[in-house]
């Protein structure tokens, strides 16, 4: 497990391509790849979160790039999730020679499947807007708080006992859910509600408050 975040990949002074601002030619499982960039956005560079790797149970969220802000190159993608990557054309959550499966990939701009060059393979995933490929499908995988980099599944996700039947089941005993993390009625745990005397107009014991407590290892 491992967290990547704020990395920048720039160009050298022969003029190379930038790629894999987070991770490049690696293998990482249960990892945050955040707001990673590859600094050749007006050229060709690719991969803001990784490129040229191999990829399970990993979270990718802010990343940039000029394609494939999520992931780029020839990677594999396994029970992973994205979320607002932003790429300067279509292909924000995967491009190139990406194989993906059992993820979800959503609300990454422009697009999430690149369309130059080599197609991306993706099977068993949910995309925003759906994507060519066996039994893939679109909608809201209801990421619990994605604008805080958590993309646990929350209830009513599509997402859930939609992965691959052959890859086996979750914890629960059921078929697996596409994304980093299966579904956990139970998360976040340790929430306690409680409320407390109001000093202003709205009057006494009028305002209540959840408290949370989220795991110490989300990624998993």
């Amino acid at each position: 497990d491992c967290e990547l975040i704020g990395n920048v990949t720039l160009d050298d002074p022969f003029g190379s391509q930038a790629s894999g601002g987070g991770l490049g030619n690696g293998t990482a499982t249960g990892c945050l790849f955040q707001e990673n960039r590859v600094s050749d956005l007006g050229g060709f560079g690719e991969g803001g979160g990784a490129v040229d790797s191999n990829l399970s149970h990993c979270v990718f969220v802010g990343n940039t790039a000029a394609f494939g802000a999520a992931v780029g190159g020839n990677s594999t993608m396994d029970f992973c999730s994205t979320f607002n990557n932003v790429a300067v054309a279509p292909g924000a959550a995967v491009d190139g020679n990406v194989v993906v499966s059992n993820s979800i990939l959503y609300f990454d701009a422009p697009g999430e499947i690149g369309t130059l060059g080599t197609t991306p393979t993706v099977r068993y995933s949910l995309v925003l807007g759906g994507a060519p490929g066996v039994m893939n499908f679109s909608g809201d995988p209801r990421y619990w708080s994605p604008f805080a980099g958590d993309l646990h599944l929350g209830a009513g996700s599509p997402a859930i006992d939609a992965a691959d039947p052959a890859a086996g089941t979750d914890p629960d005993g059921t078929r697996k859910d596409c994304g980093a993390f299966p579904y956990d009625a139970a998360y976040p745990t340790g929430a306690e509600a409680y409320c407390f005397a109001s000093p202003n107009s709205v009057g006494p014991g009028a305002v209540s408050y959840t408290h949370l407590t989220l795991p110490t290892t989300p990624y998993v």
